[in-house]
């Protein structure tokens, strides 16, 4: 399963470069270098590590990829609303350069609330477990959709994406953390 896992993987990020037909390259295509970077960290992030521990793609490994791809998804296209004005100079078409950074925006904070809705009606019927954490991280999330601006500085920018992308390995330690407080009530 991992060779697979790993050969897609491959495939992805070959397909994203390599000039494929008379010279057209994936990463051409207006508006979807993001969503092919977003993919390539989901399939490096979670498929690798559930192929190589032999483990399904359960209810539970489906709530983690739904909070990292939101996570993922605002990151890189977060990325592209900072460069905006370099990549319209340089003809590259992000979806910020294709509809605005307002509406990838307001695209990303959809994508964030309905990853939200999704996670706790799959809490309500009991078919994840309950990780309050991960509301913390997607509400970080969705201000950082807020607090990133074309006119955010690069280095600001990039330190203030990156910085959500490292709160999402504090998610076991903020649940245990969660756990111990209501154990204590």
């Amino acid at each position: 399963m991992v060779r697979r896992v790993f050969l897609g993987y491959g495939v992805l990020g070959l397909a994203y470069g390599a000039s494929m037909f008379r010279g057209f390259r994936l990463k051409q295509v207006p508006g979807l270098k993001s969503w092919i970077v977003t993919l390539a960290a989901m399939i490096g992030g979670i498929g690798l590590p559930l192929a190589d521990s032999g483990r399904a793609l359960d209810l539970d490994a489906l709530e983690v990829a739904l909070v990292t791809f939101a996570t993922l998804a605002v990151a890189t296209h977060l990325c592209d609303v900072i460069d905006a004005g370099a990549d319209r100079a340089h003809g590259t078409l992000t979806l910020p350069v294709l509809i605005g950074a307002g509406r990838t925006k307001a695209m990303l904070r959809a994508i964030v609330v309905l990853c939200a809705v999704a996670l706790m009606l799959g809490w309500h019927y009991h078919a994840f477990s309950v990780h309050p954490e991960i509301l913390v991280l997607l509400a970080c999330n969705l201000a950082l959709t807020y607090l990133v601006t074309p006119e955010t500085p690069g280095l600001k920018g990039y330190l203030l994406v990156e910085s959500a992308l490292f709160l999402l390995p504090l998610g076991p330690p903020i649940h245990a953390c969660l756990d111990w407080i209501a154990s204590r009530s």
